[in-house]
């Protein structure tokens, strides 16, 4: 895991978490790389990946509430 996310934090990426309740992922949080909330394996995602999983698909990719990525990415006002 620290591998991954000194790679996505040296880029300045994004990252996906997998949110679990007993088997299957439930949703998957995207956070900046530097977040520090991450608390499970990651995987890496660039700007544009990271922008399009949080529009295309709210149900199941959301923001994570600390570090805001969908503001970094012009996704929501304020």
């Amino acid at each position: 895991m620290e591998a991954v996310e000194q790679q996505a934090r040296t880029t300045g990426g994004y990252v996906t978490e997998q949110e679990r309740k007993a088997g299957p992922a439930v949703g998957v949080t995207i956070h900046a790389a530097d977040c520090p909330k991450i608390s499970r394996p990651v995987t890496t995602l660039d700007a544009t990946k990271a922008q399009y999983a949080l529009i295309k698909d709210r149900g199941f990719h959301h923001p994570c509430q600390h570090c805001r990525p969908d503001k970094t990415l012009g996704i929501v006002k304020g």
